[in-house]
């Protein structure tokens, strides 16, 4: 299922995703992750552990629609079971809004992920967008739904 959102909701979107912060737990340490910006000691950790690339990507309120804390637990346990810790690095991470009336939404950092593995994760989900790096570029935001 694809979604197409209204030039309103994607700038709204848009501008809420690049002031949200992406926190990633990993190894005891807490990288604050924002879009388009570099961050040294994050980048220190790619390195140190081998991740060539990466992405964070929630399972909760699909396509921004509101669920319950239950139904979002639900949906990030199963993300959580779902995924071949195997193949993949992964941390747990949240994205945290600016906006207060939003609440953070637990996500999933898997790193050494391709592009479109990600992609296709995020588009099963049903989100409207992951955010997605390596270790030679900034976080960015990729969008998985169409514009109108």
């Amino acid at each position: 299922m694809s979604r197409d959102l209204t030039a309103e909701s994607y700038a709204f979107l848009e501008k809420a995703y690049k002031e949200t912060t992406y926190e990633v737990k990993a190894l005891s340490q807490v990288y604050k992750l924002k879009i388009g910006e570099r961050h040294a000691e994050f980048l220190r950790f790619l390195e140190e552990e081998n991740i060539d690339s990466w992405s964070v990507i929630s399972a909760f309120n699909p396509y921004s629609r509101e669920l319950s804390n239950k139904e979002n637990e639900n949906r990030h346990l199963n993300f959580i079971t779902a995924l071949d810790k195997k193949e993949y690095r992964v941390f747990e991470a949240k994205g945290v809004p600016a906006d207060d009336n939003w609440e953070a939404e637990k996500s999933l950092f898997i790193g050494n992920i391709s592009r479109e593995r990600a992609m296709d994760i995020g588009k099963r989900l049903e989100q409207n967008a992951i955010v997605f790096g390596t270790k030679t570029t900034r976080p960015e935001i990729i969008w998985l739904v169409n514009r109108k």
